[in-house]
Order: structure tokens, then sequence, then C-alpha cells
């Protein structure tokens, strides 16, 4: 049996630039649960580091979706999975040195790049 599948349009991306996004997370008074700013802060795995930051910003584009994506492309791209590379006590900074980690290594990557990013 074959199996036609078509590739999905892409979507239209309206998200705001990343400084406009700035600039509207910096007017949110309110730390309420879903405030942002619980985000925003580094965290033990995922704290803010310049090699990092630097790395994401070579993703910055028109928009904060399109610079997510990118990012996460090049993660993908860049680093490679290892589960022996590291432990659950890896910070997003050791993983990235070594370039090899597994899921949550790569995702704590991501964060700290976005959160780098403001």
């Amino acid at each position: 049996a074959r199996v036609a599948v078509s590739r999905p349009e892409p979507g239209l991306d309206v998200s705001p630039d990343i400084g406009r996004l700035r600039r509207e997370l910096a007017a949110v008074r309110s730390l309420a649960p879903a405030s942002p700013h619980h985000f925003l802060a580094a965290s033990s795995h995922a704290g803010i580091d310049a090699a990092i930051t630097a790395f994401a910003q070579d993703s910055v584009g028109n928009s904060a979706a399109g610079t997510a994506t990118d990012l996460c492309n090049r993660i993908h791209r860049d680093f490679t999975y290892d589960g022996e590379a590291t432990t659950v006590r890896t910070r997003a900074s050791d993983a990235f040195r070594l370039k090899r980690g597994v899921c949550q290594d790569f995702s704590h990557i991501m964060i700290a790049g976005l959160r780098g990013l403001g």
C-alpha cells in the first residue's frame, strides 16, 4: 500500500521581535503565578552563561518564534546525543562545553540561551 503524506504549510508567525518582547516583559509588574518573571531568571541547571548567550545570539531573527526555532535547530545540528556524557546533575554550561548530552541537557541549553537573550 502507498501512503501520501503532505507537508503542512508553514504557519503565520505573529510573534514579536526580540526587542519588543523584552520591552513587553519588562512592563509586566506582577509576580502572580502566571507572571513571566518566574521563568526569566537563572536556575540551578539553566543559568545564564556568556558562551551559551553568544551561541543563542546567532539565532536572533525577525521574531521570537523564529529565533527559538532556529536555536532549537542549531542545537539539534551541533550537539551529539550521548547518554553517557552527562548525569541528572549536569548544568547547561557543562553540557554546552561538551557539545554532548541527552534531551534534558539540550532543553537546559535552549532555556539558558533564551534567558540570556532576555
